[in-house]
This record gives structure tokens, C-alpha cells and sequence, in this order.
């Protein structure tokens, strides 16, 4: 008799739910020189940080096990040399989401986060039943699961340290690695990169001060990413508008058109910098505003509607 053998994993795909074991995990991710082991090992620990109840909980051994985060880092470091694609999406997804569960710690998430794609609070877009609800990855939103288990403000207290130390991480020696996967031709690394830098704008003010200076807004990608999708299939088929504009309520980056992680990761931004540092490195930027603004009409109502909001009031106070 033939042995089936599960599929593996699409590239920045989470494996198959499993019963979590930190210790085996950090194992596996130990083993930079073994590409499956360690791309295994990647998306088990993404996976069970997606729990919508055991998520927290998770995270907080996670930093506890590894202060540093240096089972991370390390494969970062040498992803330089091997640029082995999946485990490089799949890394770069895993610190967004790492930032982004840190991010909703801190005492002023929720009045200046980042917008992301299902952000339709407030705007005329109950009748489209086929949005995806808010909330993490994996999460149920109209479900009676139980809420997460309360973090204590020590546990709380040290996710944050630990993501303000993995910002300074990305600032200080990745920048260039994250330009690589902005320019590259691979789709995934596109929208990975993007993921990542809208978590590190998002984070905190500072972080965004730090990345506004530090970022090269002269990157020629910039503006090839704002640009919406052809309009056309390959087979020549319009693309119908409603289903272009689903695509921006993808839980998943991965899923997500690289416009509306572009736009994501403008308003990120110009919703955090101050007006000094916002009118000597971003309004003349053009593959920031331009790349923002020339491609408007083809957004989703929801969105078009927030950074028009947005770039009136930076325009005003300027």
C-alpha cells in the first residue's frame, strides 16, 4: 500500500496546526544549515502564535525562553547568504506579526495603529457579506470563543522590550536586506517586506521617527509597488472591481494586492512623524506621495476615504 504524504506548506504558509512545543520549536529553528527543519520550525511558531486564545500566553514564553530573539535574528543573518525564499517570507511574516501583537500592549495602539485592510469601521460596507472578519489570523470574530488569558504587566512589560530591541534590530542591520525583497521580483518578498515595515512604523512613535530617517524614500520599487494590479487578467478578462477590492480584506499580507500593503505602510507612517520630520524627508518624496495619491481612484472606498482624510490634515498643518 502507498503512503500518502501530506503536502507541504505554500511559501509564508503557516504548517499544519500541531501541538505546541517551545522547546522542540526554538530546536528547529536552531538548525539555520537545515532549510526544511528550519523553515518547519518558522511556521509551527507561527502558527501557534496565531492561537486566538493561546497566542499571549505563547508570546510571553517565547521572549522569556529568548530575550533576544536570537534564534530569529540568527536566520536572518543567514538568509543573506543563502536567500532561500520561502524561509526569508516566511521570517519576515512571523516579526510582523510579532511587532503587531506587541503593538496592541502599548497604551496608544488603538488611537494610532496602522490602518490595515479591514479597517471599515464607520463606512457604508455592511452589505458586502463576504468580507472576512477582523481580528487576528485564524480568529474567529463572530465566534463565542474564550478571551486570551490576561498577560501580567511584567509579561506585558517585557513583550515590549523585547520588540523595541527587534526594531532597533531591523534599523541598525536590515534595512538592506529589507530593500533586497522590496525590489525583488517575487511577488511574496515584496509583500513580506512591506508587512514588516508597516509593523515597525506602527509600533511606536519613536520607531517611526527612526525608520522615516534611516529609510531610503529614493528606492526606485516604491513606486512600482504602489501601483494597482493590471486591470487585466492574462487571459484578457477584466478584472471585476469587487473582487480587486476583496483582496484588500485578506487577513494574510501574502494574500494581500502589494498596493494595499503599500498604502498600509504610508499611512503608518504619516500618521506617526512629526511635521518637522514629515516636510524634510516624506512630502518630497516622490515614490512616497506620489505612489500614495496617483493611484487613488482605483482604491477601495474605505481607504481612499482615510488617506484623503489623512493627507488633508498633513497638507493643512503644513
Amino acid at each position: 500500500m502507498k503512503k500518502r504524504h501530506k503536502p507541504a506548506a505554500a511559501v509564508g504558509e503557516s504548517a499544519p496546526a500541531e501541538e505546541f512545543d517551545l522547546a522542540r520549536t526554538l530546536e528547529a529553528l536552531r538548525a539555520v544549515r537545515e532549510v526544511d527543519v528550519n523553515l518547519k520550525g518558522l511556521q509551527q511558531l507561527q502558527q501557534s502564535l496565531r492561537h486566538p486564545q493561546q497566542g499571549p500566553s505563547r508570546l510571553s514564553a517565547l521572549v522569556t525562553q529568548s530575550p533576544h530573539l536570537t534564534e530569529l535574528t540568527n536566520i536572518w543573518d543567514t538568509q543573506l547568504s543563502a536567500r532561500h525564499t520561502p524561509t526569508l517570507v516566511t521570517l519576515l511574516t512571523l516579526l510582523a506579526e510579532i511587532l503587531r501583537s506587541a503593538t496592541h500592549l502599548a497604551p496608544d495602539s488603538t488611537s494610532t495603529r496602522a490602518l490595515q485592510p479591514n479597517d471599515v469601521a464607520d463606512l457604508d460596507v455592511a452589505d458586502d457579506k463576504e468580507a472576512p472578519p477582523c481580528g487576528p489570523a485564524g480568529a474567529d470574530a463572530g465566534s463565542n470563543a474564550a478571551a486570551p488569558p490576561t498577560l501580567s504587566q511584567s509579561q506585558q512589560a517585557h513583550i515590549l522590550a523585547v520588540a523595541a530591541e527587534l526594531v532597533q534590530y531591523v534599523l541598525r542591520s536590515k534595512l538592506r536586506s529589507l530593500y533586497f525583497a522590496l525590489s525583488s521580483d517575487t511577488r511574496h518578498l515584496n509583500a513580506a517586506a512591506l508587512a514588516l515595515l508597516t509593523s515597525l512604523a506602527a509600533f511606536s512613535t519613536t520607531a517611526a521617527h527612526d525608520l522615516t530617517a534611516a529609510f531610503d524614500w529614493s528606492l526606485s520599487a516604491l513606486m512600482q509597488l504602489a501601483k494597482p494590479p493590471r486591470d487585466r487578467s492574462a487571459d484578457g478578462e477584466p478584472v471585476p472591481r469587487a473582487k480587486y477590492w476583496k483582496q484588500w480584506r485578506a487577513v494574510s499580507p501574502l494574500a494581500q494586492p502589494t498596493r494595499a500593503l503599500f498604502v498600509s505602510f504610508a499611512l503608518a507612517v504619516l500618521g506617526r512623524v512629526d511635521v518637522l520630520l514629515l516636510c524634510a524627508k516624506l512630502l518630497p518624496c516622490r515614490g512616497l506621495m506620489s505612489g500614495l495619491l496617483h493611484h487613488l481612484a482605483t482604491d477601495p472606498p474605505w481607504v481612499a476615504t482615510r488617506t484623503q482624510l489623512r493627507a488633508w490634515s498633513l497638507f493643512r498643518s503644513h
